[in-house]
């Protein structure tokens, strides 16, 4: 009796241990962004745009860059996100393929004759948004707004859902 209350406290004891290591998605943490590099190739061009926020939100204003494009262009958009706080650097980039089925890029663009479709999908055949195609057609001025949504558990394609990990507006230029 003795010997299978023992085995029953110890199983019940490496049980309680191997949950808790468990990773709740409910409860995962946003990720901690300083800098994201948008990088443009197209046959005729290449461009980057970046943004740069070292001291984090509340500290001096985060530097953006404007993205300039060229006209009637087909560009492959790769998005680099980084972690500049920590030493080494993080990239965070890996640690979103890592967690896709939880995190979504949202481009809004808003004055600019340009289009963006994603080339990336994750586990479910969501889209990711690290890296898509940017078309754009003729000359103009505005903006490209790109957000990264931490949504595990629901990522569902809507932007309102889940919470922010970084919102940025780059100005933007077709010329």
């Amino acid at each position: 009796m003795k010997k299978q209350f023992f085995i029953l406290a110890l199983s019940l004891s490496v049980i309680a241990v191997v949950s808790s290591c468990k990773k709740d998605p409910k409860t995962d943490e946003n990720e901690l962004i300083t800098d994201v590099t948008l990088q443009l190739f197209s046959p005729t061009d290449t461009t980057y745009a970046s943004f740069s926020d070292p001291d984090g939100t509340g500290g001096t204003a985060p530097r953006i860059d404007t993205l300039f494009l060229k006209p009637a262009n087909t560009y492959t958009m790769n998005v680099l996100v980084l972690n500049k706080s920590t030493s080494p650097i993080t990239d965070v980039s890996d640690e979103i393929k890592e967690e896709d089925v939880d995190h979504q890029f949202f481009y809004t663009i808003t004055g600019v004759n340009a289009s963006y479709m994603y080339t990336d999908s994750d586990a479910n055949s969501k889209p990711v948004g690290l890296s898509g195609r940017l078309t754009t057609t003729s000359l103009s001025t505005g903006s490209i707004q790109v957000v990264l949504k931490h949504q595990p558990g629901i990522k569902d394609g809507n932007s309102a859902t889940g919470s922010t990990d970084i919102d940025i507006l780059f100005p933007a230029q077709i010329r």
